[in-house]
């Protein structure tokens, strides 16, 4: 349960569909954008539905199978989408984690950079 009392559980079939559907959208998205190849829109499809087996076999429902119907999906979960305090020390602690390794501090900077250059405007 969190601060508000909003019950957790981390099998919570909705809870699955959204992580599953996060992901899998922004590996689409960084693979558009710094891959630089076209994915025809079949071939998204495919990637997006061959996706949704994984997803519903670990226990997600209503899987969104398509780009568009991805779209439609994070639009209408934006309304439950948060950022508090919580949000933030979260953020903070990945951006500023220095992890062990002589390449490890600028390719992670490389990773979390382009993961905040993904977000939509709005988040």
């Amino acid at each position: 349960m969190d601060k508000d009392g909003t019950p957790y559980q981390a099998s919570d079939p909705a809870l699955l569909t959204w992580v599953h559907v996060a992901e899998c959208s922004c590996f689409m998205a960084s693979h558009l954008r710094y891959k630089r190849t076209v994915v025809s829109p079949e071939r998204q499809e495919d990637y997006f539905r061959e996706s949704a087996e994984i997803a519903r076999r670990l226990g997600a429902r209503d899987i969104p199978q398509t780009p568009q119907e991805v779209a439609d999906y994070l639009e209408a979960m934006r309304p439950r989408l948060r950022c508090d305090e919580r949000t933030r020390e979260v953020a903070e602690v990945l951006l500023s984690t220095r992890l062990p390794g002589r390449m490890s501090q600028p390719v992670g900077r490389v990773m979390m950079n382009a993961g905040i250059d993904l977000l939509p405007e709005w988040a």
